[in-house]
């Protein structure tokens, strides 16, 4: 089996315009990963036959990472890659990108990576400070301690009062 035989054998593909899943490995950060017989490659460059010009990257139209169907990928620089992700809204709200960001639509339940609703963020709020008390809370809500703690001492959900 060749290189493009064994590739194609992990990606699901659909007829349409819809995305080719790549169902092999994965990288840590969720990219598709492939052998190319010569070193681990994202597996979204592989059909593009070649690795992306020096300061360039294959950047996803679909905003899928695992996707690696060609007509989905577009080569860009990173201003590109990321001046498409903030104009889908998929962007980060850390503190360090909230500068160059529409943070206010990004808050609370309107983002997109959200797991509590306001009234769940309220009640970490307002979590006592007593031994056991914010561990019980994270587990009935399905979150960690440090979301918890972080949304009780303001360093999340910030805009509640």
């Amino acid at each position: 089996m060749n290189r493009h035989e064994r590739f194609m054998a992990k990606v699901n593909v659909h007829p349409g315009d819809m995305c080719w899943n790549w169902a092999g490995a994965r990288s840590g950060s969720g990219y598709g990963q492939f052998w190319n017989g010569e070193r681990n490659i994202p597996a979204h460059w592989f059909l593009l036959e070649s690795r992306p010009p020096k300061g360039k990257e294959a950047c996803h139209k679909c905003d899928n990472k695992l996707c690696v169907r060609p007509s989905h990928i577009f080569i860009g620089s990173r201003s590109d890659n990321e001046r498409d992700k903030v104009s889908k809204g998929r962007h980060n709200t850390a503190p360090g990108c909230r500068a160059m960001l529409k943070v206010r639509e990004q808050r609370g339940q309107n983002n997109h990576e959200c797991k509590l609703t306001e009234a769940q963020a309220m009640e970490a709020k307002n979590c006592p400070r007593k031994r056991g008390a914010a561990t019980a809370l994270a587990k009935r809500l399905g979150v960690s301690l440090t979301v918890v703690c972080d949304i009780r001492d303001g360093k999340r959900w910030v805009h509640l009062q």
